[in-house]
């Protein structure tokens, strides 16, 4: 028989946050494609260098010192790059 899956240990103020950034990420994703596909067809190094950005974005959302990062649990070296504004 099957495990049961662990019940989600998130407060309720963060699940809404991690919807969001979530679907801000997936957004990021799809523009990249996007992007890449519109160089592809114009050959045009702006929508490639804006394909490119958008990426970087989606990274950041991911990241360990990211927005989703549990402060709890980074590390010093983790969050030694980070930058609060």
């Amino acid at each position: 028989m099957a495990t049961p899956p662990a019940p989600d240990r998130t407060p309720s103020s963060h699940r809404g946050e991690r919807t969001r950034l979530g679907a801000a990420m997936a957004a990021n994703v799809l523009m990249f494609v996007v992007g890449l596909a519109g160089w592809r067809l114009a050959h045009s190094t702006a929508l490639l260098a804006d394909a490119f950005d958008m990426l970087a974005d989606a990274t950041g959302y991911g990241s360990p010192s990211g927005p989703w990062a549990d402060s709890s649990r980074a590390s010093a070296s983790q969050s030694a790059g980070a930058v609060s504004c």
